[in-house]
């Protein structure tokens, strides 16, 4: 091999490493919650328990779900902008993600960026003391 093919591999196999490095990086999660969510929980149960009260909160299966005292509100607990799992912050009523700042209201609307799209919404209904989750 001369030089001059040495050479246009290098940069063929430079520039195909790059756009490979740039694909990974666009392909990060963004918070893309799953596409079909279906399961149960006991309130009563160790783990569960906090969703009782007015204000409880827990995540299950990539799901913020929190007792809003009239019922109970489930969105994806990754973050729209770089997919980091919120909190919740009962005092404030907001799911504060931890990484960058980002704020959603409890139905899961942007409040404070830089997540821009809200956080996906699924269908929580209890019977007795099972909470069932659904979207």
């Amino acid at each position: 091999m001369d030089r001059k093919e040495f050479l246009r591999m290098a940069g063929t196999s430079a520039a195909t490493l790059s756009v490979f490095s740039l694909v990974q990086a666009c392909s990060k999660s963004t918070g893309n919650p799953a596409a079909n969510v279906d399961f149960t929980l006991d309130i009563s149960q160790a783990g569960n328990t906090a969703l009782q009260s007015p204000g409880g909160f827990v995540i299950s299966n990539n799901i913020a779900v929190i007792n809003t005292g009239s019922g109970y509100t489930a969105l994806s607990s990754l973050c729209t902008h770089e997919g980091c799992t919120v909190g919740y912050d009962a005092a404030a009523n907001i799911l504060p993600c931890p990484c960058h700042g980002a704020q959603f209201s409890i139905d899961g609307a942007v409040i404070k960026g830089p997540a821009n799209k809200a956080l996906k919404k699924y269908s929580a209904s209890i019977t007795g003391k099972v909470l069932h989750i659904t979207g």
